[in-house]
């Protein structure tokens, strides 16, 4: 989906998804709105253009932060994404922004 997660909110959708244990989402891309507030959430989104064409229902996926890069175990290929900014990185590592800001402060 080259825009996931566009329109009216999906949050109940996205926390049953998170209780269902899905640890995240790779797409072609996201729709601004909903790519902030599950950010803050501290919800994986991955945005890696072209992945939804070169893939099939039940390959193995996997994130190599370091990289960059989503690889298909399955199929064997690996497309590169843009990395996250500083900011949202930190974020996601945090578990979302409540501590992310609460770490902040406590640091100060």
């Amino acid at each position: 989906a080259d825009n996931f997660g566009y329109g009216h909110p999906h949050y109940p959708a996205m926390r049953a998804m998170r209780h269902l244990g899905v640890a995240g989402v790779i797409a072609d891309g996201f729709s601004p709105g909903f790519w902030r507030g599950e950010i803050s959430m501290g919800f994986p989104l991955i945005p890696c253009p072209g992945v939804a064409a070169a893939t099939d229902r039940f390959d193995s996926l996997e994130v190599d932060w370091q990289a960059g890069c989503v690889r298909n175990l399955t199929r064997g290929w690996e497309k590169p994404f843009e990395p996250l900014s500083v900011a949202d990185r930190a974020m996601l590592e945090a578990g979302g922004l409540v501590p992310y800001l609460k770490r902040a402060v406590d640091a100060d």
